[in-house]
């Protein structure tokens, strides 16, 4: 995507990368470094998800993976660098996680607890 314009928007960066995101163009570059046991990793099987059980190098060039499909089923494949492209990992717990320090969520709470009776007793 090309802007020519003499006026440059504030927020540029979020048009380009919304844009680009939307097209489907940009995805996380995923490396074969990256695929690791217990890893979930979408592309090594066509429409299927695959957990990785084991990734054991041959060179610098070539991960061998052992994985599990959906149904269970332990499969095993070559996977070379030229493949790196069409590969996605999967994250699982979506965009919400609950594995933060309760402590630190407990002063946060507390923290905008008094900013809102602060509020409040100032009206």
């Amino acid at each position: 995507m090309v802007i020519r314009s003499n006026v440059r928007p504030k927020n540029i960066g979020i048009y380009i990368a919304t844009d680009i995101c939307q097209k489907g163009k940009h995805r996380n570059m995923l490396r074969l470094e990256d695929l690791t046991k217990g890893t979930q990793v979408q592309g090594i099987l066509p429409n299927s998800i695959v957990a990785i059980v084991d990734a054991q190098w041959h060179g610098s060039g070539v991960v061998e993976l052992t994985y599990k499909d959906a149904s269970g089923t332990l499969g095993n494949e070559l996977v070379f660098r030229d493949r790196e492209p069409t590969l996605e990992i999967i994250t699982s717990g979506g965009a919400w996680s609950f594995t933060a320090d309760g402590a630190n969520f407990r002063l946060a709470s507390e923290a905008h607890w008094i900013l809102y009776l602060a509020s409040v007793t100032s009206k």
